[in-house]
C-alpha cells in the first residue's frame, strides 16, 4: 500500500522512549554486521591474501581481520540508526518495527502482505542491474573488471551472508532510514512551501548516489578502480538505490529491505554462473 510523504501529520513525538525505539531498529544493523563477520571469516579461509589487500598486515589473524571488517560499518550503523529514529517519524517515513514499538501495530502480517510486491520489484531490479551491466560492457568494455581467482566460486558463495544481511538490512537501515530521512528532514527546514514530493525524491537520489559510492572501498580490495570501473559501480548501485529509496518513501523500510535482499538473489545467481 502506497504511503504519502507527509511532514505535518508526523511531527508529534512518539510516546515510546527514544532509546527503546532506537534499540529495536538497531537489531537490523546487528544482523547485518553478523553477516559481514561470517562472510569475512569464510572468504579469508578461502583466500588469506584478502587481508593484505584490505590494508591489514599479511599475517593478521582471522579474528583481527573480521573485527576490522566490522568496526567501521558498526559506527555507521549506530549513527544512522540514531539519526533515522530521530528524523524518519518527523517526515512521515515508516518502519513496521518502529510502528510496532510506538503503537503496537503488527509487524509480520504487514511484512507478509508486502512481500510479493517487494520481492517482485527486487528481482526485477537485480535483472535490471545485470541488463545495464551488459550494456556498459558493450559500450565501455574497460568498465568491466576481470578476475582470475581460482576460488572465485567459493568467494561468491561466501559473500551471501553479507549480501543478504548487511546489504538487505544494514545498508537499508543506514542509507534509507538514516540518510534519506536526515536529508528530507534537513530540506524541510530550509525549503518553504508544499514541496514534500520534491524533497523526498531529492533525498532518494542523493542517498542513491552515496549508496553507489559506498561500494567503492569493497571493490578496491579485489580490483583496480579505474575511471570506467568507478563509473560502472556507482551507476549500477545508484540505480538500485533509487528503487529501494522509492519503496522506503512510498511504503516502509522493511519493504525496501525485502526488495534489496531479493535483488541479491539474482545477482548471486549470476555471479555463481559466471564463476562456475
Amino acid at each position: 500500500m502506497a504511503h504519502e510523504f507527509d511532514v505535518e501529520s508526523s511531527t508529534a513525538p512518539s510516546s515510546a522512549p527514544f532509546l527503546r525505539r532506537t534499540a529495536w531498529m538497531l537489531a537490523f544493523g546487528v544482523a547485518g554486521l553478523a553477516g559481514v563477520a561470517v562472510t569475512a571469516a569464510l572468504q579469508l579461509s578461502l583466500d588469506p591474501s584478502l587481508a593484505a589487500r584490505s590494508g591489514l598486515p599479511a599475517d593478521a589473524s582471522v579474528t583481527v581481520a573480521v573485527a576490522s571488517s566490522v568496526a567501521m560499518p558498526a559506527v555507521f550503523v549506530v549513527a544512522a540508526t540514531v539519526v533515522g529514529t530521530a528524523t524518519a517519524p518527523r517526515v512521515g517515513f515508516r518502519s513496521f518495527v518502529h510502528e510496532h514499538v510506538t503503537d503496537g501495530r503488527p509487524v509480520w502480517s504487514r511484512v507478509r502482505e508486502s512481500m510479493p510486491r517487494a520481492v517482485g520489484i527486487g528481482l526485477a531490479t537485480g535483472a535490471g542491474i545485470l541488463l545495464l551491466d551488459s550494456v556498459l560492457a558493450w559500450v565501455v568494455p574497460s568498465a568491466v573488471p576481470t578476475t582470475n581467482d581460482p576460488n572465485s566460486l567459493g568467494l561468491v558463495l561466501a559473500s551471501a551472508p553479507a549480501r543478504f544481511l548487511f546489504g538487505g538490512l544494514a545498508e537499508e537501515l543506514m542509507l534509507r532510514w538514516g540518510l534519506v530521512s536526515a536529508i528530507a528532514w534537513a530540506l524541510t527546514a530550509v525549503l518553504p512551501g508544499d514541496r514534500e514530493r520534491a524533497i523526498a525524491w531529492t533525498a532518494i537520489v542523493l542517498a542513491a548516489v552515496a549508496f553507489g559510492a559506498a561500494h567503492l572501498p569493497q571493490a578496491a580490495a579485489s580490483m583496480d578502480l579505474t575511471g570506467p570501473v568507478v563509473a560502472r559501480i556507482v551507476a549500477l548501485n545508484s540505480m538500485a538505490g533509487v528503487v529501494f529509496g522509492w519503496l522506503y518513501v512510498e511504503d516502509a523500510l522493511e519493504v525496501a529491505m525485502l526488495a534489496h535482499a531479493s535483488a541479491h538473489v539474482v545477482l548471486i545467481a549470476a555471479a555463481i554462473f559466471g564463476a562456475a
